[in-house]
């Protein structure tokens, strides 16, 4: 399973720098590429664990925190 299913279509590849456990949750960093921007941006995918697989989300407010931070740099 790539971890990149489970992005909006627009991202065009991902990479996982690291994971953490909780006890009840995964949580797994890293950054994807945006195919309309060009830019790596920043990527949280939280899950719990299932019996067969590990259901993800994105998230999505750390993309937008990395989008403005980005913007921002390039503003100055």
């Amino acid at each position: 399973m790539s971890l990149a299913d489970f992005l909006p279509a627009h991202y065009v590849g991902s990479v996982a720098t690291s994971i953490a456990f909780d006890g009840t949750r995964y949580f797994v960093g890293g950054y994807a590429l945006n195919g309309v921007t060009g830019f790596d941006e920043a990527v949280l995918w939280v899950g719990v664990p299932a019996p067969a697989t590990l259901g993800l989300l994105v998230g999505a407010e750390l993309l937008a925190m990395h989008r403005r931070q980005r913007v921002s740099a390039l503003m100055a």
